[in-house]
């Protein structure tokens, strides 16, 4: 996100006013008296897309270059390089969005009110449903290239300014009265809108969102001296313990808001603001054991039909992606387990996965069914032609997938099935499916990497309704 009022400096760039927004346009060698070939704007818009909505190791120049139907050398005739058009896609992002955050910050609105403001936009703007881009690229420049590398440095830097200045500007109007430099509270700012819009992209409703942006500041109104130096685990529990008893907040909410100042806090340590995290010592109440959501059997029918339905950015992504939703329904891995699963811990032979230190750091072996089978051999025939590390890779490297890089995926399924799931909702649908099966419940738990056979036993509850109509259709009499 960017505010206006800072230069970019670059001495390859022209520097373009924008609804009030110094930004960058890059001078492309088209404009300089080369004959154009292609239309650029329909390049970055395709570029634009195919970044924001795809893991950026799995964008290529080819892949942009078949859905503008235009020429490689044309594309790079107009941009340079690959680099230069991921640059250039970056530049035209910011002058369609950040632009906005920028108006809001210069609205000459109060604090709350700007706050208020920026949040309704973060949680209610279409184009942010899959994340920001800038954010998004920040967070994996290391796989950018040089000038665009540079361009995420110097947006980060004119963000942080723009920030600071709106603390400084209503600090000097006696609207803001924290104690926090200006500083920390830009930075801090900063933090928690790329933590909401991560968030967003991953599903996380906007109640949630606006919590994580907002309580921070309620804690610091209820401290006689609120600098971060000063908070101590004995002032937070007293605030949360007096939030909880005169708003009756449920131990959940109370485990949440802990989570939230906690998510706070580990940025100061981050920052070294602080040494230590004040919150790491407050306890979390219990909660008792729910049974786990599950997807009935229209459900499951309706995901794997969107799932085989839906248009992917190339075949080996699609493979991929019915291979790796597949695994959570039929094998009841953990999330982190499927992220790290190893190309060898995969045994065709024997039809077999070995999970290697799971979770209480125990390994197990999973076996592969059978519907499973022909999706995982496709997918590792296609993409395996040469040894790589992990069995469920990015698409143009050997880098696993991360956890965003997933729940990209499972955002895209939710919209088109049109239902809410996520990966451990899967691991617990299987978890139902296998006792419906009539699989014994220990056989399960080692499967599943339970450490006690009770965890295994909640889902013969949730299989309870299944039971019922079973029993209901006996003839006992």
């Amino acid at each position: 996100m960017l505010q206006g009022g800072i230069k970019l400096i670059n001495r390859k760039s022209n520097i373009k006013i924008l609804s009030g927004i110094k930004m960058i346009t890059t001078e492309h060698k088209s404009l300089r008296g080369r004959p154009k070939t292609i239309r650029a704007e329909k390049v970055l818009e395709v570029a634009i897309e195919a970044y924001w909505q795809n893991d950026l190791a799995d964008v290529s120049v080819n892949s942009i270059c078949r859905a503008a139907q235009a020429s490689k050398p044309s594309v790079y005739r107009e941009f340079g390089n690959e680099d230069g058009l991921t640059r250039a896609a970056l530049e035209s992002y910011a002058e369609q969005l950040l632009s906005d955050v920028s108006k809001i910050l210069q609205s000459g609105q109060g604090m709350n009110e700007t706050l208020d403001a920026l949040i309704d936009f973060i949680i209610t703007d279409a184009r942010l449903e899959i994340g920001c881009l800038f954010h998004k690229m920040r967070a994996g420049k290391n796989r950018l290239g040089p000038k665009t590398r540079e361009l995420v440095e110097e947006l980060n830097r004119a963000a942080q300014g723009g920030y600071q200045r709106f603390f400084q500007d209503r600090r000097s109007t006696g609207d803001w009265y924290g104690t926090v430099s200006t500083d920390v509270a830009a930075k801090y700012l900063g933090e928690q809108i790329a933590l909401a819009l991560a968030q967003r992209a991953s599903g996380e409703n906007a109640t949630t969102i606006r919590e994580i942006l907002s309580i921070v500041s309620r804690l610091s109104g209820e401290l006689s001296n609120p600098t971060i130096k000063s908070v101590s685990t004995v002032k937070i529990r007293e605030f949360l313990y007096h939030r909880k008893q005169e708003r009756m907040w449920t131990n959940k909410t109370f485990r949440n808001k802990r989570q939230y100042l906690k998510t706070f806090f580990d940025f100061c340590v981050r920052e070294d603001f602080i040494k230590i995290n004040p919150v790491e010592k407050i306890e979390k109440p219990k909660l008792p054991k729910r049974i786990p959501r599950c997807l009935d059997k229209k459900q499951i029918d309706n995901l794997l039909m969107h799932l085989d339905c839906y248009k992917w950015f190339n075949v080996l992504e699609e493979k991929r992606n019915k291979a790796i939703i597949r695994t959570f329904l039929l094998t009841g891995v953990r999330l982190n387990e499927l992220l790290k699963l190893k190309t060898t811990s995969v045994n065709f032979a024997e039809s077999e996965i070995i999970i290697y230190q799971g979770k209480g750091r125990k390994d197990r072996i999973i076996p592969i069914h059978p519907n499973l089978l022909p999706y995982l051999k496709s997918y590792h025939d296609l993409k395996h032609k040469k040894p790589t590390t992990y069995f469920f890779s990015s698409i143009r490297s050997d880098k696993p997938l991360t956890e965003n890089n997933l729940y990209r995926i499972v955002k895209k399924l939710r919209k088109v099935a049109g239902f809410h799931f996520a990966p451990h909702m899967l691991r617990h649908t299987f978890g139902k499916l296998s006792i419906e099966a009539n699989l014994n419940p220990f056989k399960l738990k080692e499967i599943m990497g339970h450490s006690d056979i009770q965890t295994t036993q909640i889902y013969i509850s949730v299989s309870h309704q299944n039971i019922k109509e079973s029993f209901q259709k006996l003839e006992l009499i």
